[in-house]
C-alpha cells in the first residue's frame, strides 16, 4: 500500500472539483490508496448512511462524496478505503441526548473530552452494534475496497470507560466495581471492549461483502521505553492493535507513527517554554529530528514485527517538511524484522501536507506539489 490520508474537516472532499484534486495529487505522487473520511463526529461525507450527511461546506446533493471519489478513483486505477471515526459522535456543548445511553463517561463524570467531543463507549454492547452497522452500510451502499475504522479506543486523559450499562456489566462479570477492582483486571476488560468492538465490525462487514479490506487506525502515542504493555496506547486507551494483529483479527492496522506532536515533547531539550510546547506539532519544531527518527523507527519494527506486510507505516506529513515525508517512505521501505517486511505506508494527511502548512507559512495547494514531485520520483 501506498496511500495518503484525506480528511473531512477542510479542502478535499466537499466537492467535485476537490475530489478532482485528490485523484491528481495521487496519480502525481505514484500513489494506490486514498483512506478518506466519510465520517466524523456523528456525521456523514456520504449521503446512504445511518448518519445525518455534513454540515460542511459541501455541494448541494445529488453530489455524494464517498460515491464521487470511488467513482473517480477507480477509474485512475487507485483503491479507497472509507476511513470511519468510530466512537466521537458529536461536538459542541449540547448533550447529545439522542446518543445518552450510550456516552462514554470518566470516572469523575465528564462525558467531553478535552476537546469538547462526545463519544461512545466501547463497552456499551448496543453502541458497538451501532458501528459494525455503520461499517456493514458503507460496504453494502458503496463500491469502496476497503473499511478503516479510527479512533477504535477510549479517549485519552483520564479514567474512561465509566458508563452506567458498562460498569454493571464489568461488575456482573467480574464481582468487582470499577474502583475496587485491580487496576489490571480493569484495563483488561477495557481492551476486551475494544477488541470485541473490532471484531463485530469485521464480523458485520464479511456478511455482507467479502472482498472488503478491514483496517484500523493504530495510535502510536509517545514512547516504547516501557515495551508495548507499558505504552499509553495499550493502557490509556485501551486499543491493543499489536494482538489484533498478531491474531490476524484485521486485514491491516495503520500504525499513525506521527513524530513530533504533544505525544513527544519528552524528547525536547529544556530551555523551550511551556505555552510553546503545548502547541500543536511543538515537538516538530523543538525535538532534534535524529531522536524523532528513532521514535519513528521503534514504532515502525514494532508494527512489523507483529504483523509483516498486514502492518502499514502513517507518517504525520503535517508535522514535518516534505523532505522529511519522503525520507520516511524510503525507511519504511528498507525496513525488515527478520523476514518481515511493511506492507507500506500512508500519510497523513492530504489538506495538511507539511509543517510549514500547519503553521501558515505556505499554500497547501503548492506543498502538495512538493510533495506530489518528491513521492512521485
Amino acid at each position: 500500500m501506498r496511500g495518503v490520508w484525506v480528511d473531512a474537516f477542510g479542502e478535499g472532499l466537499r466537492r467535485p472539483t476537490e475530489v478532482d484534486a485528490v485523484i491528481d495529487f495521487a496519480v502525481a505522487a505514484g500513489l494506490d490508496t486514498l483512506v478518506v473520511q466519510a465520517t466524523r463526529r456523528g456525521d456523514a461525507f456520504a449521503n446512504r448512511l445511518p448518519l445525518p450527511r455534513a454540515d460542511a461546506e459541501l455541494a448541494p446533493a445529488p453530489f455524494d462524496p464517498l460515491e464521487a471519489v470511488c467513482d473517480r478513483a477507480h477509474a485512475a486505477g487507485l483503491t479507497v478505503h472509507a476511513w470511519l471515526a468510530v466512537t466521537p459522535i458529536a461536538a459542541g456543548t449540547a448533550r447529545p441526548e439522542h446518543w445518552g445511553t450510550w456516552l462514554c463517561r470518566r470516572d469523575d463524570g465528564t462525558e467531553r473530552d478535552a476537546h469538547g467531543i462526545w463519544h461512545l463507549d466501547p463497552g456499551h454492547p448496543d453502541a458497538r452494534g451501532f458501528v459494525a452497522e455503520l461499517a456493514a452500510a458503507v460496504a453494502q451502499a458503496y463500491p469502496v475496497d476497503g473499511v478503516s475504522l479510527d479512533r477504535v479506543r477510549y479517549p485519552e486523559g483520564g479514567a474512561w470507560g465509566h458508563n452506567p450499562t458498562a460498569l454493571r456489566r464489568f461488575q456482573a462479570e467480574t464481582g468487582h466495581t470499577a474502583g475496587d477492582a485491580p487496576a489490571s483486571r480493569w484495563q483488561a476488560w477495557r481492551r476486551a471492549q475494544v477488541t470485541a468492538l473490532v471484531d463485530g465490525v469485521v464480523a458485520a462487514v464479511r456478511a455482507t461483502r467479502h472482498d472488503v479490506v478491514v483496517s484500523v487506525n493504530g495510535t502510536c502515542f509517545g514512547g516504547l521505553e516501557a515495551g508495548w504493555e507499558g505504552s499509553r496506547p495499550y493502557l490509556e486507551v485501551a486499543q491493543d492493535w499489536i494482538a489484533w494483529l498478531r491474531e490476524q483479527r484485521v486485514d491491516r492496522v495503520l500504525a499513525m507513527d506521527y513524530r513530533g506532536d504533544t505525544d513527544d515533547v519528552a524528547l525536547v531539550d529544556h530551555g523551550v517554554p511551556p505555552d510553546a510546547l503545548a502547541q500543536e506539532g511543538a515537538a516538530a519544531e523543538h525535538a532534534p529530528r535524529e531522536a524523532l527518527r528513532s521514535r519513528f523507527e521503534d514504532w515502525a519494527r514494532l508494527a512489523v514485527s507483529a504483523g509483516g506486510d498486514a502492518a502499514v507505516v502513517g507518517s504525520g506529513l503535517y508535522l514535518q517538511d516534505v523532505a522529511d515525508s519522503a525520507d520516511d517512505v524510503a525507511r519504511v521501505a528498507a525496513l525488515s524484522v527478520g523476514e518481515r517486511r511493511a506492507g507500506g505506508w500512508c500519510g497523513f494527511s492530504y489538506r495538511t501536507p507539511s509543517r510549514a502548512v500547519l503553521r501558515g507559512r505556505a499554500d497547501p495547494s503548492r506543498e502538495r506539489d512538493r510533495l506530489a514531485a518528491a513521492l512521485g520520483s
